[in-house]
């Protein structure tokens, strides 16, 4: 798997960040994680009506860079959306093998608090594993504590659990 930044104008994602996420991500799915190269937030994704980029937009730029049968993520600090939502923190395709997750509302300030890189970070892992689940083949799950829990609202993500419940873990290995 490897893990490709978007920057965007001004923004970078901290290399620290990445290493974490990695670490996450290979001991969450016991596989090898490594940094790929930055790419640029392609400037087609973005909806001027929405003020937000369209998530497609972004696994698109990442099914041009990508090698089969590679895994791919992407982070970015944009805000993205889905059509028939108002925002997402994350969206995979598993037919592609790709997967995008955005910090903009991870980010406590999003919503008025006082920046926590601490919090934003845990935040940001929960999303990678959770949408990288859904690449190994994962659906929502409705135990409130699995990571693989869908969330509506950043609360949820705050709420659920590191890790996979007994079921979904059970579904991963089969997986495999």
């Amino acid at each position: 798997m490897r893990i490709i930044p978007f920057l965007d104008a001004g923004a970078v994602i901290e290399p620290g960040l990445l290493k974490d996420l990695a670490g996450a991500l290979a001991a969450a799915f016991k596989l090898d994680v490594q940094l790929g190269e930055a790419l640029p937030v392609p400037a087609g994704a973005f909806d001027s009506r929405r003020a937000q980029w369209a998530a497609a937009g972004l696994l698109d730029a990442l099914a041009a860079v990508k090698d089969r049968p590679a895994l791919l993520l992407g982070v970015t600090d944009v805000d993205l959306y889905v059509s028939r939502l108002n925002f997402v923190f994350g969206v995979a395709d598993p037919e592609l093998g790709a997967a995008v997750i955005s910090r903009h509302r991870l980010r406590p300030e999003y919503y008025g608090d006082v920046p926590d890189e601490v919090l934003t970070r845990e935040r940001v892992i929960k999303e990678a594993i959770h949408e990288t689940g859904h690449l190994f083949g994962l659906s929502h799950c409705e135990n409130p504590a699995c990571i693989m829990r869908f969330s509506n609202a950043v609360g949820d993500t705050d709420s659920k659990g590191p890790g996979f419940c007994d079921i979904c873990r059970a579904r991963l290995e089969a997986h495999r």
